[in-house]
């Protein structure tokens, strides 16, 4: 089951003639423009994911104080290790185009051996080093890491939101947050992003009161 909807922003009453009544300006609030709703299939997990992980990266960083920056160097070093193995893959492709076999079996082979190479640290790196974090922030003042976890298994629809918080010492604290998917998705499928928001500003929070003890 999906959360429940409680209000919606009514438009305005059409005045006599057709034409929508005209608010005073006085009265008139400041356009705010609006998110385009997230609706997606609450059956595939994968896209659950994704788009969870997206949202909470986002309410992460709107959340976190100022000092707070997102940490790219992990996702820098992946995009950095699959370029360089495309474009071996494309030179050799390329080459092989104009030069044919075997005058061009040398090179070619030397750009599939450099692809297999750069695919392998890519692979090793995800399997053992990639913390698979929705988002990771870094404080420039005090070096503390900020960490947002999805934790979902597969054909399951509970899930796990988990915030960990390390000093530049060494030692962490984490705080989590154990629900469902329909807690984060209305019944047709559109993301609740309140409650993405809310959950975020929660765990932060709470690690917040914990360093501060």
């Amino acid at each position: 089951m999906g959360s429940k909807r409680t209000s919606r922003k009514a438009a305005p009453v059409p005045a006599k003639g057709g034409e929508p009544a005209q608010a005073d300006e006085a009265d008139a609030a400041p356009e705010v423009e609006a998110e385009s709703p997230i609706i997606i299939s609450k059956w595939d997990g994968q896209t659950v994911r994704n788009s969870l992980e997206e949202a909470f990266c986002k309410a992460t960083g709107d959340a976190v104080p100022e000092e707070f920056e997102q940490a790219t160097a992990e996702e820098d070093f992946k995009l950095i290790m699959a370029a360089i193995g495309c474009a071996f893959a494309g030179y050799a492709c390329i080459y092989g185009l104009f030069v044919p076999h075997p005058a061009s079996s040398q090179v070619v082979g030397i750009c599939a051996a450099a692809y297999f190479v750069f695919m392998t640290i890519l692979n090793v790196h995800a399997m053992f080093f990639d913390q698979h974090a929705a988002v990771l922030m870094r404080s420039q003042k005090t070096g503390q890491r900020l960490s947002t976890f999805v934790h979902m298994n597969k054909y399951s629809p509970e899930l796990t939101v988990e915030m960990i918080l390390a000093s530049s010492a060494g030692t962490s604290s984490s705080q989590t947050f154990d629900g469902h998917v329909g807690q984060f998705f209305y019944e047709d499928g559109e993301m609740c992003r309140e409650a993405v928001v809310q959950v975020t500003e929660d765990l932060l929070s709470q690690l917040l009161a914990l360093k501060n003890e």
